[in-house]
């Protein structure tokens, strides 16, 4: 009986309450993998690529960097999808996912952005899962490379 109760009980936890990361769906519009793509090739929008599980307490603690006000407003200028490594294991593979939660920067054709990291070394893809600034800096920093931000107008002097 308790072995029966016990299995229960794991059956349970892993379906039920193992979905409890909130991206804040309401405020951000995030993609599956697929769609995404198609969109941001449409739109020619950057992506913000990000990969977790459900019962990873990093992705759990990434998860609420998103409901940051800023992080909000920039997502609006990208292509925001989210991958569960559980549910997509073939494409986790494909990016070569080692750790989660894992967040990538691509741009519209899907190219990956590899000099758009944090500043760990040994986990390179892992961004504050506390802190949304080292977030900000990327997607600041996403948008200038991408030409996303409108640069200063050049004066040009013309000589009569």
């Amino acid at each position: 009986m308790k072995i029966w109760i016990a299995t229960v009980f794991i059956l349970l936890s892993n379906t039920t309450f193992a979905n409890v990361i909130k991206w804040n769906e309401d405020k951000i519009n995030w993609w599956s993998y697929e769609k995404g793509l198609q969109i941001a090739e449409q739109e020619k929008k950057p992506i913000l690529l990000v990969f977790y599980a459900n019962w990873c307490g990093a992705s759990k603690r990434y998860g609420k960097v998103f409901y940051d006000q800023e992080v909000v407003d920039l997502s609006k200028k990208f292509i925001m999808i989210k991958v569960n490594v559980n549910e997509e294991e073939e494409l986790s593979l494909e990016y070569g996912v080692r750790y989660i939660p894992m967040t990538l920067f691509l741009d519209s054709q899907s190219n990956i952005q590899t000099d758009m990291r944090s500043s760990s070394s040994e986990h390179p893809f892992n961004l504050n899962e506390e802190n949304p600034k080292e977030l900000l800096r990327l997607m600041k920093k996403v948008q200038y490379k991408l030409n996303e931000i409108p640069s200063k107008p050049k004066v040009i002097l013309m000589n009569d």
